[in-house]
């Protein structure tokens, strides 16, 4: 759940301190943080005999991406893009310059993550919900099953039974009749 966080308006009209958020959230946020560095100057035009002292710097003051980072980045995004539609995402600048624009941007993320983690649970809960039901309606046809098995032997012996019956209904009329004929007739 999201921690409660105090912001302290200290005396003498200084910036306000707010508790509870780290400095860089990318401890917490790894797909928001960049290779690339935080306060890049604008590049200035230089003169033609500068500028071939000035590469062999400038390609050491860049850092390379990682190919595995990236992607890894790119897929998460667009994954948190599928979930919530696009994200809005002020700069670095704005988040260091006002902290409550940081915090306010960051609790609404943390929410939008919980939620989804909540929607994941109760879709993990409504499965086995389903599975349970799933085993008792098979429970259910393996006992309707059994007893049909069982109806269907017992009405072969059933029938069975009375099939011998009528045959001795038959044998006791013929000898009846023989019976009668002898006698009678």
């Amino acid at each position: 759940m999201l921690r409660t966080r105090a912001i302290l308006l200290p005396a003498f009209g200084r910036r306000p301190v707010i508790l509870g958020l780290p400095k860089h959230p990318s401890k917490y946020f790894p797909h928001f943080v960049t290779n690339a560095p935080r306060n890049r100057e604008p590049e200035k035009p230089e003169d033609s005999d500068t500028k071939s002292g000035n590469k062999t710097s400038q390609a050491s003051s860049e850092t390379p991406r990682d190919p595995e980072y990236e992607a890894t980045r790119s897929e998460y995004e667009s994954q948190v893009v599928g979930y919530y539609g696009p994200l809005y995402r002020p700069s670095d600048e704005k988040l260091e310059k006002d902290p409550i624009l940081a915090q306010r941007f960051w609790a609404e993320t943390y929410a939008k993550l919980v939620e989804k983690e909540r929607q994941v649970l109760a879709l993990q809960g409504e499965n086995r919900c389903l599975q349970m039901d799933l085993r008792r309606e098979k429970s259910r046809y393996e006992a309707v099953r059994m007893n049909l098995d069982n109806l269907s032997k017992l009405s072969d012996k059933i029938g069975g039974e009375n099939a011998a019956l009528r045959a001795d209904i038959k044998r006791a009329l013929e000898f009846a009749e023989s019976f009668y004929r002898r006698f009678y007739v």
